[in-house]
C-alpha cells in the first residue's frame, strides 16, 4: 500500500459465515471516506470460494487512490459472502487508517481488526464479531518497509 503489499487474511468462526448449505464465499471491500462523508470503492479482493479462513492474494493500492495522501482518513473496509445472482450477503465491516495499517514493527509481524455486523450485535447477547481480519506482511515488507536488523558475530 506504500509500495509495499500484504497479505490480508481473514480467519473468523464458523457460524456467521455459513451459507444455508455450506461455507461462505468471501470477499472484501475497501472505501475511501471523504469529506463529504461519501464513500469511494478502492479496492475489492477476489472471491475465495467456500472457505471460513480465507487469504486474498497481496495487492498494492497507491497511497493517494486509498486515502488521498493522508494517512489518517478513514477507511472502511466490508466483508461480504458472494452470491451470484449479486444480492450478497453482508458479513461484518470495521474502519480503519492507512496509519493504522502501517502501526507494525519488527516485533508486530500483523495488524488486525475485529469485523463487526452491527445487526448481530444488537440482536445476540453474545454476539463478539463476526470474524478477523489479520493485515499480515512478510519478512521482504519490513526490509523494504525500513525494519533494521542488526547482526553481530562476535
Amino acid at each position: 500500500m506504500d509500495g509495499t503489499a500484504g497479505s490480508l487474511l481473514c480467519p473468523v468462526p464458523p457460524s456467521p459465515l455459513q451459507d444455508l448449505f455450506s461455507k461462505s464465499d468471501p470477499f472484501l471491500e475497501i472505501y475511501r471516506i471523504d469529506d463529504d462523508r461519501s464513500e469511494q470503492l478502492v479496492y475489492r479482493t477476489e472471491v475465495v470460494k467456500n472457505n471460513l479462513s480465507p487469504i486474498w492474494e497481496p495487492f498494492k493500492v497507491s497511497l493517494n487512490s486509498l486515502c488521498s495522501c493522508e494517512e489518517k482518513r478513514k477507511l472502511r473496509c466490508v466483508v461480504w459472502d458472494y452470491d451470484s445472482r449479486g444480492k450478497h450477503d453482508f458479513i461484518g465491516e470495521f474502519f480503519t487508517t492507512f496509519e493504522e495499517m502501517q502501526k507494525r514493527g519488527c516485533r508486530v509481524p500483523q495488524v488486525q481488526w475485529e469485523c463487526m455486523n452491527p445487526k448481530y450485535k444488537i440482536k445476540k447477547r453474545n454476539y463478539k464479531n463476526s470474524g478477523v481480519v489479520v493485515l499480515v506482511y512478510s519478512f521482504l515488507d519490513y526490509i523494504m518497509g525500513g525494519c533494521q536488523i542488526h547482526f553481530t558475530v562476535s
